[in-house]
């Protein structure tokens, strides 16, 4: 997962107890739930700053 700014924060991993490979569509939705989390994150981050700016106030 990788911010905005390009700094790598994190990855989305899938554990089994056997070992696999990934087709190029589980690859692709993978890459889609990383996507996904990213945006929770930074929607859950511009919350936190707008409720910061406004105790501010």
């Amino acid at each position: 997962m990788t911010a905005p700014n390009g700094q790598v924060i994190g990855q989305v991993c899938v554990l089994d107890h056997e070992p696999r490979t990934y087709t190029a569509e589980e690859r692709r939705l993978l890459q889609q739930y990383a996507e996904t989390a990213m945006e929770i994150l930074e929607l859950h981050q511009t919350v936190l700053e707008n409720a910061t700016a406004e105790v501010g106030r």
